[in-house]
C-alpha cells in the first residue's frame, strides 16, 4: 500500500487547484495535517515558500513586541498606533502566506480557504504601510492626515474583503489582482502631491518622508514583477522548481520592503525628534 505522504515529481499526477505554472517537481501530496506540519523540515517546493514567510512573521512579531513594551515616553499615542497598525498587518499578511504555503497540500477545501487568507493580506499591508509616513507627513494637518488613512483603509479592506471571494484567488486572476492591488497602493499619489503643495521642493524632513515611500515601492514593485511574470521559472521549466522561482522573489523583495520601510520611518522620527 503506497505511503500517504507523496512527493511527486510527475506534474499530470498533481491537482490542477495545487500546480503553479512552470513548476513541474516537488509537489506534496495527500498529506494530513500533521504530516504537513511535519514537511517544515523536509525539501520540497514549498520548503523556501514557508521559511521566507515564517521568518518574516517572527522579525514582525519582535518589532510589534518592542513597539508596544520597549517604546517609552519619547513617542507619542497616536505615533506608537501608527506603529503598531504597520506591524500587525505586516504580521497578518506573513502568517497568511506561512499557513497558506505550509498546509495548502491537505484538502481542496484547505487550498482555497488559505489561497483567500494569503492573498487578502496584501491589501491589509499596502494599508499598514502608510500609517507611519502619513502621520508624520501631515503632522501639521492632521485633519488631512486623518482623511487619507481613513479613505487608504477603507479602499484596502474592501480590497482584502473582495480577495476572501473563492473567484478571485484563482491562478488566471493573477494579473487582475496585481492591477487592483498596484490601483490601491497608487492612490498615495494623492496624499504626495497634497504635501508638495504643503512643503515645497526644498523641505528635507519633507523629502525624507517621500524617500522612505518611495523606497518601499520600488521593492513592492520588483517583488510583484516577479510574481507577475514568473520570471525565471517561465523561460526554465522544473529548474527552479526548489530553490530560485519567482514566488521566493517576491516573498523576498516584500519582507525587505517591509523591513526598511520600518527603518526608514524610525528614521523620519529622529530626524523630528532631534
Amino acid at each position: 500500500m503506497a505511503s500517504p505522504i507523496e512527493y511527486t515529481d510527475k506534474h499530470h499526477c498533481v491537482p490542477s487547484y495545487m500546480k503553479y505554472s512552470f513548476i513541474e517537481t516537488g509537489y506534496r501530496m495527500n498529506l494530513t495535517s500533521f504530516e504537513s506540519f511535519k514537511s517544515l523540515f523536509k525539501i520540497h517546493n514549498e520548503t523556501l515558500n514557508i521559511w521566507t514567510a515564517l521568518v518574516s512573521f517572527i522579525v514582525f512579531l519582535v518589532i510589534a513586541l518592542r513597539v508596544i513594551f520597549v517604546w517609552g515616553d519619547e513617542m507619542t499615542f497616536y505615533e506608537k498606533a501608527a506603529y503598531v497598525v504597520y506591524s500587525c498587518t505586516a504580521m497578518y499578511t506573513f502568517l497568511g502566506s506561512l499557513l497558506y504555503h505550509w498546509f495548502n497540500c491537505v484538502s481542496h477545501s484547505h487550498h482555497e480557504c488559505l489561497l483567500r487568507m494569503d492573498i487578502s493580506g496584501i491589501g491589509f499591508l499596502i494599508m499598514g504601510s502608510y500609517y507611519p509616513p502619513v502621520y508624520y507627513a501631515f503632522q501639521r494637518a492632521p485633519m488631512w492626515g486623518s482623511t487619507y488613512l481613513a479613505c487608504i483603509t477603507i479602499m484596502c479592506v474592501l480590497c482584502s474583503v473582495m480577495f476572501l471571494i473563492p473567484k478571485f484567488s484563482n491562478e488566471k486572476y493573477t494579473m487582475f489582482r496585481v492591477m487592483i492591488f498596484g490601483s490601491t497602493a497608487l492612490f498615495g499619489i494623492i496624499p504626495v502631491i497634497h504635501l508638495f503643495y504643503m512643503y515645497g521642493f526644498n523641505n528635507p524632513i519633507f523629502l525624507r518622508k517621500i524617500f522612505a515611500v518611495g523606497e518601499m515601492y520600488i521593492f513592492y514593485g520588483i517583488a510583484a514583477a516577479f510574481y507577475a511574470t514568473k520570471i525565471p521559472e517561465r523561460f526554465r521549466p522544473g529548474w527552479f522548481d526548489l530553490v530560485g522561482c519567482s514566488h521566493h522573489f517576491w516573498h523576498t523583495f516584500v519582507f525587505i520592503a517591509t523591513v526598511m520601510h520600518y527603518y526608514r520611518c524610525l528614521e523620519v522620527h529622529s530626524i523630528i525628534h532631534d
